[in-house]
């Protein structure tokens, strides 16, 4: 858990909240279903275009599912309609009639991330209704899936990771105190 960690967590919505909170170090985007928020997450630019400006500045990014979805390009639903999101993730997320990927997977880092080091494992869940479809290349994504050989997963580039699967802080010690020690470096980096 990131607060027995150290940190401070501040809430924020990018459905209600024109602008993000001042002062913050980094940004966990969670999971949970933008498909049903799609027209309004889009419609929200001042967030979008805030969440974006975070990613170019280089502060630690972390997407989850749902978080993987905002930070794409686009998220494209049931009736093919495209709905602008962030787009700090190349490609966009198409929503499928049937699910996409439910069930347990082992990830391995394809790159220094901001949990896990090149080389490492964690387990994680997969339960997502879309597809993220278009630019992500190989050597940008997150991880490669043990139990799918050849399967790649999520993106990472600088201090931006996000994937479908979601690792819990708790499976494994180090991931909380990684992130937040991310999040202090660039805070001391870009201090005022």
């Amino acid at each position: 858990d990131l607060l027995e960690w150290g940190a401070e967590v501040v809430p924020f919505s990018p459905l209600m909240d024109q602008t993000l909170p001042e002062r913050i170090d980094a940004l966990y985007i969670g999971g949970g279903f933008p498909e049903l928020y799609a027209a309004e997450l889009s419609a929200n630019a001042g967030m979008r275009a805030g969440v974006l400006a975070c990613v170019q500045r280089g502060m630690p990014v972390l997407g989850a599912c749902g978080g993987l979805m905002y930070l794409c390009e686009s998220i494209v639903d049931l009736e093919g309609v495209r709905h602008a999101m962030v787009g700090a993730v190349p490609g966009n997320c198409t929503m499928e009639r049937r699910r996409v990927g439910l069930g347990y997977l082992t990830l391995t880092p394809r790159t220094d991330t901001l949990v896990l080091p090149r080389g490492d494992t964690v387990r994680a869940h997969e339960f997502h209704w879309s597809r993220l479809e278009g630019e992500v290349t190989a050597d940008q994504a997150a991880f490669e899936v043990e139990e799918y050989p050849g399967r790649l997963e999520g993106f990472a580039q600088g201090n931006l990771l996000a994937s479908y699967a979601h690792f819990h802080f708790g499976a494994r010690p180090e991931l909380a105190p990684r992130f937040i020690a991310a999040a202090r470096q660039w805070a001391g980096q870009h201090a005022i």
